[in-house]
């Protein structure tokens, strides 16, 4: 007798869908963010300009970018044009923050005998590029990276 043999069935392939190369969702790359590096410009947010200090002033100001981490900012003021910014005085130590409030009274005006009541002065925000080295009475660069605005000290 001979062998019959039963054909053995053969898979037949699915077709997978093909999609649309359109479809396919790209995911674009997180952006990192840039290294506190470049060059740093401050805008003031408060007092507003031709402004007369007297009890508790706001001086509040928004950076560019953020501190690189040896740098801080001093509220600084002075008589004269923004030229004249190192010859002032800073009315508030050397700091990271964006703010500081300052109380011009008559304990403010005995601090500071330079200070004339009725006179206009000038103000903005240095930045200092070695903080630890300035609060240390150390040499550090500093420059002044805000407009600058003007107040009256009165009372």
């Amino acid at each position: 007798m001979a062998g019959t043999s039963t054909p053995v069935p053969k898979p037949t392939p699915t077709p997978r869908p093909v999609v649309p190369t359109a479809a396919i969702a790209t995911v674009a790359p997180t952006p990192v963010p840039a290294a506190p590096t470049g060059d740093l410009k401050v805008k003031l947010l408060t007092p507003a300009d031709n402004t007369t200090a007297e009890g508790d002033v706001r001086f509040a100001w928004e950076p560019s970018r953020l501190l690189q981490p040896i740098e801080c900012f001093e509220v600084g003021f002075w008589q004269g044009g923004a030229g004249n910014w190192q010859n002032g005085s800073g009315i508030w130590g050397a700091n990271r923050d964006n703010a500081v409030t300052r109380r011009f009274d008559n304990e403010f005006d005995a601090d500071t005998s330079w200070l004339v009541l009725g006179e206009t002065y000038s103000w903005g925000v240095l930045l200092i590029e070695n903080c630890p080295a300035y609060t240390n009475k150390q040499y550090s660069p500093r420059r002044l990276v805000s407009e600058v605005r003007r107040f009256t000290y009165g009372k």
